[in-house]
């Protein structure tokens, strides 16, 4: 309703940003939600996954495009890349996965890369295409090393007020429901890196 409001020609400037956020938020709290049931029906057995062909790049764009609107986020920039060079509009990757599962599994990451992140870092979304399609995650700052060994388990969490550490631990089930593999690299002098292997 917020995003056909906005469309609304009698609204002024500051009512049509009000909406924006408004809808943001409101999807944002949406995709938590079903995060959340992922995870409890994955731990449950209960979650039917029927596979499909996806195109993987087309998922990254539009996170792309998503996560770098968000004013929470300002002055931290993004880059997409497959196999070494820029990630082009007509690139097209694809992979033998959920989409929406998958969608919310590299959401899930890159929220975490960006908080992460300060106001003037990059953090960069890498696709390799080989005998598998694998996405890397990249931030410039190390994990705190106090959960740097437990950084997909259930509840871990360092330095955010607002984390519930189920991001890492929901991709971890959702990558490996999916037939996929997940790890993590992270020292101080390299910064983190999140690769997931997904099935082609």
């Amino acid at each position: 309703m917020a995003r056909s409001l906005q469309d609304d020609g009698n609204l002024t400037r500051e009512q049509v940003s009000c909406l924006a956020v408004l809808a943001q938020s409101g999807e944002q709290l949406m995709s938590q939600v079903s995060s959340s049931m992922d995870i409890h029906l994955i731990e449950s057995g209960k979650l039917k996954y029927a596979p499909t062909k996806v195109d993987i790049a087309t998922l990254v764009r539009d996170l792309g495009q998503n996560i770098t609107s968000e004013a929470r986020f300002a002055g931290i920039d993004l880059e997409l890349s497959l196999n070494g060079r820029p990630l082009m509009d007509h690139d097209t990757v694809w992979a033998v996965v959920d989409k929406i599962m998958t969608a919310r599994m590299l959401g899930n990451l890159t929220v975490n890369a960006f908080e992460a992140s300060k106001v003037g870092n990059v953090v960069r979304l890498e696709l390799a295409t080989d005998k598998s399609v694998s996405i890397r995650v990249k931030n410039p700052d190390s994990i705190p090393e106090s959960i740097r060994d437990r950084f997909f388990e259930k509840y871990a969490t360092s330095g955010k007020s607002k984390g519930l550490g189920l991001g890492a631990y929901g991709a971890k089930l959702m990558a490996e429901l999916m037939g996929g593999s997940i790890s993590v690299e992270s020292s101080e002098d390299r910064g983190t890196t999140v690769t997931v292997a997904l099935p082609s």
